[in-house]
């Protein structure tokens, strides 16, 4: 169907809400915040496994695979 130059035309136009753009940097913020926390984790088991091998005086005290490497 061809439209002659004559005839009306619609036009929509998306407007974007505030909100929308709200939650997009509510989104972003999240997924920082989550991989920094995962970080932290990271951080905090290694930290507690060098300590535990730090201040146990005997290897075979050491729990879990600190037991069995060759330090």
């Amino acid at each position: 169907m061809r439209l002659s130059p004559t005839e009306n035309r619609t036009v929509v136009k998306y407007i974007e809400r505030d909100q929308v753009t709200y939650f997009w940097w509510y989104i972003v913020i999240g997924i920082v915040w989550m991989l920094e926390f995962a970080n932290a984790v990271q951080e905090l088991i290694v930290a507690g496994t060098v300590a535990e091998w730090f201040f146990t005086r005997s290897v075979r005290q050491c729990s879990g695979t600190l037991n069995s490497s060759k330090i």
